[in-house]
């Protein structure tokens, strides 16, 4: 529970008994009770609404996730298993798409997992957005096939489940844009590795629309880049403020990032970390004026840490970097914030591969 002043935007009165209220459900902002035992008598009816969005029309794009109150960074806002799973061990050799490299299930296969759903999640999966390229009139499991192919993602917990490919429900209604807000990720790796979560990774306005980058696949990709792989993926073509606005400006900048992320890790390898550390900051200051890649920031300041650790094993620590400590602690601080346990497991990643590199140094 948490107090509300402002209450005008919902009904004062307890969801169980009627009685007034001045206390809201601390989760999702929605409904009011007037104590925790009216809650827990309510919460088997509650719990199926009970979080920080809703399902409306978005202009343009069918359906979309809506904020139902103001969330800040790292804020959850869905946590999902699915509702079709496909390993890519058992799946065609005819990829989906060359862009996820995420595998067709075969027709026999498809059909079979289709046909053992409940009625209600057949349906779930019918009420998504579908190619609109055939006007045959088919069987129901090639039509939800073909919803499989426009909505599904990748697991992409570890190397083994890379190409698996999942459905689900309230993920997939979440619209596509250059300039996230949002974010998702496996939950666990060892207990939950087809469950998913979508957390806040910038701050999100009370009605404003919960969107994701469907291109993380592609860091710093142009205009036409994306352009192209949202059509032949998804069948639709972007028009977010990024895609709307002076394509010339952004396509450079990340034509720029591109080439100094692709330089960082080639100078360290000569050794050339000074070199590697002025490419480092630089990529850091352009990602720090550049909001709608914020998720990108920490392992930026990850790179320019680094570069610096390795150039200090030779020649001690670089003029104008004596408190470099500081990228390594800004890293960490926005992989925390995020609370995203892919980029918590890239952080250790990182952090473990340099502490291997610097204690061989030291043997």
């Amino acid at each position: 529970f948490e107090d509300v002043m402002d209450m005008k935007d919902l009904d004062n009165n307890c969801a169980t008994c009627g009685s007034t209220t001045a206390k809201k459900c601390g989760e999702c902002c929605k409904v009011r009770y007037c104590c925790r035992d009216c809650q827990v008598k309510d919460w088997k009816n509650h719990k199926l609404n009970c979080n920080h969005f809703e399902i409306k029309e978005s202009s343009g794009k069918g359906l979309g996730l809506f904020a139902t109150c103001d969330l800040n960074i790292g804020d959850l806002i869905v946590r999902e298993n699915p509702i079709l799973y496909f390993d890519a061990g058992h799946t065609s050799d005819d990829i989906l798409s060359d862009n996820y490299s995420i595998m067709l299930p075969r027709s026999e296969t498809f059909k079979e997992a289709y046909e053992a759903l409940s009625r209600e999640k057949k349906d779930l999966v019918l009420d998504l957005t579908q190619d609109s390229s055939s006007n045959e009139v088919e069987e129901e499991w090639k039509k939800a096939m073909r919803i499989f192919g426009t909505n599904c993602i990748a697991v992409d917990v570890d190397e083994a489940a890379k190409n698996d490919a999942t459905l689900y429900a309230t993920i997939a209604r979440i619209n596509h844009s250059c300039s996230p807000n949002a974010e998702w990720s496996y939950i666990n790796m060892e207990t939950a590795r087809e469950d998913k979560e979508v957390r806040a990774i910038k701050k999100i306005k009370k009605g404003e629309e919960v969107v994701a980058d469907y291109n993380t696949n592609y860091d710093f990709s142009t205009y036409l880049e994306r352009k192209e792989i949202l059509s032949r993926k998804w069948n639709f073509e972007c028009a977010c403020s990024i895609c709307t606005s002076d394509h010339a400006t952004d396509d450079a900048m990340r034509r720029r990032l591109k080439k100094l992320h692709d330089e960082i890790p080639d100078y360290n390898s000569r050794n050339e970390f000074e070199s590697a550390i002025k490419a480092a900051f630089e990529k850091c200051k352009i990602l720090e004026d550049c909001e709608y890649l914020v998720s990108f920031l920490p392992m930026a300041y990850f790179d320019l840490y680094e570069s610096i650790e390795a150039f200090k094993q030779y020649n001690g620590i670089p003029p104008n970097f004596e408190h470099y400590e500081q990228y390594r602690e800004r890293a960490l601080e926005m992989t925390t914030n995020f609370k995203l346990a892919n980029k918590k497991e890239d952080y250790e990643k990182r952090r473990n591969s340099l502490a291997t590199w610097l204690f061989q140094r030291s043997n």
